[in-house]
């Protein structure tokens, strides 16, 4: 049966129930407590008070509103204990959606009442409340807090939590292996056998690319050099090793990229404290500074990049300067950075120990 709603009356030809409204919400929303509302705290005596808060349930939304609301808790046995439910009730039938105490049973070893939730009444459960024999007041450490169990209460959360594609990708399955099966009806044998070898080659490969190392990548060297299998067939003659060096390592390693004078260019990440960075770049043998940039942790929590020649305030300021005829660096920062504070600095350069090319 096809239903829709919400249209507005024209001569009391659409007119609305309760229940509309409520089955209106239900996609929308699971049932429980909004924002962690409705925590029920020990109150004076033999009483219990439940915090302002909203809750919904099967389309039906509660609140309470200005002031906690006092409970109070029957006296206990002299001799048993008891636990008493606090829940927030739908009853459907007195049209009310209240919070209500559900006594217990006395028993040596009692268990809270089960919650009553049939067609016309429903129950969330805030709390249970320990009530041992003889006690005179409820203490905090008498009440277990429900709210967050699913079970019990739970918190408002949207119904959807995450597109469901198991039929879409069954679609998408389903015309795959039909396109397939026309190919190779299509295909002749021996055009049909050579692509399937094919698949397999590259299937091959991609096991062998995934079980390599750091280590084995890093002993191909040369730009000329490509990547091969375990029986020493070319996997990617036309694309050079160093194309896919995305390696960012504290160790010094070669990009594959060479600089105007025909030198390698070498890559290096420094992690240390600023107050080490100046004495590590000067032992690198660095021929042309190419690139540095990076990230140094200053006082007050604040971190800034490197270099910073012009920050907003003189003590976060950090330059680096090379002497032209000592070719030392001379690394300096701001007295906001503090000598134990951590630096993160890239450095891309040539060495004095190659030779131009």
């Amino acid at each position: 049966m096809e239903q829709y709603s919400i249209f507005n009356s024209e001569n009391g030809d659409r007119k609305y129930l309760a229940e509309d409204f409520s089955e209106f919400f239900l996609p929308f929303f699971k049932n429980g407590v909004f924002n962690n509302g409705l925590k029920v705290i020990a109150g004076t005596g033999m009483q219990i008070e439940v915090e302002t808060g909203r809750a919904f349930c099967n389309g039906y939304r509660y609140r309470n509103k200005d002031n906690s609301i006092v409970k109070p808790i029957a006296i206990a046995d002299g001799e048993q204990s008891r636990i008493d439910n606090v829940v927030l009730r739908l009853d459907l039938t007195n049209r009310t959606f209240t919070c209500q105490i559900v006594q217990g049973s006395y028993s040596n070893s009692p268990v809270a009442p089960a919650l009553v939730r049939d067609t016309t009444t429903y129950d969330l459960r805030l709390a249970k409340i320990s009530v041992p024999a003889g006690t005179t007041a409820i203490t905090d450490d008498l009440i277990t807090d429900c709210r967050f169990d699913s079970s019990d209460c739970g918190n408002v959360i949207q119904a959807v939590q995450s597109a469901d594609f198991t039929d879409l990708f069954k679609q998408f399955e389903t015309e795959f292996y039909n396109w397939f099966d026309d190919l190779e009806v299509t295909l002749d044998e021996n055009t049909a056998t050579n692509l399937t070898n094919r698949v397999i080659n590259l299937e091959n490969n991609s096991a062998f690319i995934d079980t390599c190392t750091d280590e084995d990548l890093e002993d191909i060297t040369d730009t000329n050099e490509c990547l091969k299998d375990n029986e020493d067939n070319v996997i990617n003659p036309k694309i050079p090793r160093y194309e896919h060096d995305l390696f960012y390592k504290t160790s010094e390693i070669k990009t594959g990229e060479k600089w105007i004078d025909g030198k390698p260019i070498y890559r290096r990440v420094i992690d240390t404290t600023t107050n080490n960075v100046q004495s590590i770049i000067n032992s690198m043998n660095i021929d042309q500074l190419i690139l540095i940039y990076g990230w140094a942790e200053s006082d007050y929590d604040q971190s800034w990049p490197f270099p910073n020649p012009n920050p907003p305030e003189e003590g976060y300021k950090s330059i680096i300067s090379r002497n032209r005829t000592s070719k030392a660096f001379s690394v300096s920062f701001g007295k906001f950075y503090r000598s134990t504070d951590n630096a993160k600095i890239v450095l891309k350069y040539t060495k004095t120990t190659n030779t131009s090319s």
